[in-house]
């Protein structure tokens, strides 16, 4: 999940949310007066986003490669989760969409590692999550959703090479073994894992 970078900055992680009321108040008048909720981090992220954009339904908007693909159910799922209304905006492929969130024109996207990189490292765009379960070895410091504050969330894509229905089982066979031989070798495993990648190799049967 990604968004604009802000002025401050901020980590996203659970949030204590305490508030304070004066000793001389008594429980019958209480509370005497509006009640403060603090998030200690910047606009936008996760804590944030559930903390509010329930007092303001479709405020925050998001970005997705297209309707009924992964970003958009992966903001559909976080939007369910967090119970709050986020608009989304679908876009004929993830380039685009990323382009208007570096532009300021959505808030928000959920992309790949693979994608954003190249932006992450140049501090144009700040991620705030990943989707998946556990903690990216490409992104150990950030967060999963669900240590962001959204129980339950997780989203993973996945690629696979398919081919003709007829080819013949000796040629599928040849064809696997070779793969997968290739995902295993140091270096293709070493390139797919610094983008967030991780080589599985499974066989037909498997995948």
């Amino acid at each position: 999940m990604l968004s604009m970078p802000k002025k401050a900055s901020f980590t996203l992680g659970l949030a204590c949310l305490l508030c304070a009321t004066s000793a001389g108040v008594s429980a019958q008048t209480y509370p005497a007066r509006p009640v403060r909720l603090i998030v200690p981090f910047a606009p936008g992220g996760g804590t944030d986003i559930t903390a509010r954009a329930r007092s303001r339904p479709g405020a925050l908007n998001f970005g997705s490669s297209g309707t009924g693909g992964l970003s958009h159910l992966a903001g559909a799922l976080f939007s369910n989760l967090a119970r709050i209304d986020i608009v989304h905006v679908p876009y004929k492929g993830g380039n685009p969409a990323l382009i208007d969130v570096l532009a300021g024109q959505i808030q928000m996207l959920f992309s790949t590692l693979l994608q954003a990189n190249p932006h992450l490292k140049s501090g144009t765009l700040r991620a705030l999550a990943v989707t998946t379960a556990k903690r990216s070895p490409a992104a150990p410091r950030l967060p999963t959703m669900q240590e962001a504050g959204v129980a339950g969330y997780e989203v993973t894509q996945w690629y696979g090479i398919v081919t003709a229905a007829r080819t013949p089982p000796a040629v599928i066979a040849r064809l696997s073994r070779e793969i997968m031989q290739i995902m295993h070798e140091p270096d293709v495993k070493g390139r797919l894992a610094a983008d967030g990648s991780e080589a599985v190799g499974s066989t037909p049967e498997q995948f």
